[in-house]
Parts: C-alpha cells; sequence; structure tokens
C-alpha cells in the first residue's frame, strides 16, 4: 500500500507554494462563506423547488469543484485529473464497491432488526415521504461534498504536500508520507471549524472535536491509499455522510458502514488479488 502510494505520489506533478496558499485561502473562504449562505436562507428556493432533490451541499459543492478545483488546481495549477486522483477508468470498480457496501448494509440491518425484535421496519425518512430529500443528500454529497472534499484534500493536498517534504529532506519515503497525511488531514480539520460552530459545538469542546475529525481524515487516506482508488473514497465518504438507509436498525447505519468497510480493507489484496485463468479448451494444463 505505502509503497504503491509513493510510486504515484511521485509521478504527480508538483504545484508549489504559491498553489498550494492560493487553495488554502479560497477553500477557508468557502467552507465559511458555504455557512453563511445556508444559514442565511440563499438557497431555500431552489431546494424547495426540487423537494429536495437538489440540497445546499450539491449547491454549495458544484461551485467549490468550478472555482478551487477547476480554476485554482487545474487552471493556475496547471494539474491534470490524474495528478489529484481522478482517474475515469477506475470509476465502475467504485461504483460496483460503493453498491456493494450500501446493500451489505442493509442486509446487516435486516438481519439486527430481525435479531432484535423479530420484525422489520421502514426507515422513517421513506415513512415519512421525504424520498425526494433523500435522494438529494445522497446526490448531493456523491456528486457534491464528497467529491470535492476527497479531491481537495486527498486527492490533490496530501501528494502535494509530500513532495514539498521530499525535497532536500533526510526523512524516509515512509516518514514523509506520515508527515503529509497528518499535515493534510490537520487541514481537513481545521476547514471544519466554521460548520462545526454552526451546528452548535462549544467552543470548548472544539479541539476534541477537531481531534475527531482528523482520524476521520485519516481513515479517508487509509481508503484512498489501500485501495489506490480516489472514487472509491469518495463513495465510502458520502455512504458515511449520507447512508440513505431503507430499514431501521439499532445501531447508527455510519456505525455498521464503516465495519463493512474496515473488512472491506482488510480483506483488500485478497479480493483485489488476480485469479488464475483456467486454460483454453483443448490446451494443455
Amino acid at each position: 500500500m505505502i509503497r504503491n502510494a509513493i510510486t504515484t505520489f511521485e509521478q504527480t506533478r508538483p504545484t508549489g507554494w504559491g498553489t498550494l496558499l492560493l487553495f488554502g485561502a479560497a477553500t477557508a473562504t468557502y467552507v465559511t462563506a458555504s455557512v453563511v449562505v445556508v444559514e442565511g436562507g440563499l438557497l431555500e428556493k431552489p431546494v424547495a423547488a426540487t423537494h429536495g432533490l437538489v440540497d445546499e451541499a450539491l449547491l454549495c459543492s458544484a461551485a467549490a469543484l468550478l472555482v478551487i478545483t477547476g480554476g485554482i488546481l487545474f487552471g493556475i495549477g496547471r494539474l491534470k485529473p490524474r495528478d489529484v486522483g481522478l482517474l475515469v477508468a477506475r470509476v465502475p470498480l467504485a461504483l460496483a464497491v460503493t453498491l456493494t457496501l450500501w446493500v451489505l448494509a442493509q442486509v446487516a440491518a435486516l438481519i439486527i432488526g430481525l435479531i432484535d425484535t423479530g420484525g422489520i421496519t421502514l426507515h422513517h425518512d421513506w415513512a415519512e415521504n421525504q424520498a425526494t430529500r433523500v435522494f438529494g443528500q445522497a446526490i448531493g454529497q456523491l456528486f457534491g461534498n464528497a467529491l470535492f472534499e476527497e479531491t481537495a484534500y486527498r486527492g490533490f493536498l496530501l501528494p502535494q504536500i509530500y513532495l514539498l517534504l521530499t525535497a532536500g529532506s533526510a526523512w524516509s519515503a515512509k516518514t514523509r508520507l506520515i508527515a503529509a497525511v497528518a499535515i493534510s488531514q490537520a487541514f481537513f480539520a481545521l476547514m471544519h471549524i466554521p460548520i462545526r460552530l454552526h451546528r452548535g459545538t462549544e467552543p470548548a469542546a472544539l479541539p476534541l472535536n477537531l481531534l475527531a475529525t482528523v482520524f476521520v481524515g485519516v481513515f479517508f487516506c487509509w481508503v484512498y491509499l489501500r485501495t489506490g482508488n480516489l472514487f472509491i473514497a469518495v463513495g465510502v465518504h458520502a455512504l458515511i455522510n449520507s447512508p440513505t438507509p431503507l430499514l431501521e436498525c439499532v445501531f447508527a447505519p455510519q456505525h455498521v458502514l464503516l465495519i463493512l468497510v474496515v473488512l472491506v480493507l482488510l480483506l483488500w489484496p485478497l479480493l483485489t488479488r488476480p485469479r488464475d485463468r483456467a486454460p483454453p479448451m483443448g490446451g494443455t494444463v
């Protein structure tokens, strides 16, 4: 895992401090402006007009993807999609993994429900006729928030910090990678301060909350580095933020998904190991 990640990062085009600083300033502005826009109700009309199918996360993230990813990273930074992990050829596998994780989570909820109560109950989000809002939240994560955050913090920032640490460093490649993960995910956590305060986190509880967010970022780094597929990290991120459960469960859907993701990551080398092909008919064994 580490060797493959290092090889990939060393083949990434470096951008330099100018693009990194511009990215940092633009991202800080974006997360603050998003809170102001949502708090001010400026997106209520388009959300209401689509009955929640288009939600705030999708609208805000679309602006970030256009300005920060498109304008700064691809425009000013002159990076290509592959430099931030966006390889279209890896989308089918990521879709298959994401869908499989979601299906397994529903099966787990079904089994847990039968064991716990002897029956199953439709999740209240569906029972309250909020189908468009449920779909909207999933779409907003998959094509909006999760896509932007994985591209920004794992696809772009992580390898760029690794490359900066490489120049003139006596550290080993493994040490540089660990440091790059720590620095990039600390920045990821800091960018969540506005939304945490907006959601009512007390200032005294903020340091512990941010530390937890660092670990969340490290977890998504593990998903990316373990699979070598940023789109799988996008799918996992979207499921964690918007699990879209069909059935009620005594356990939080995010906890069920986390267990499943960890199991998949642990078994990843076995799941992706090339299978020996059978010899052609009439051929020698």
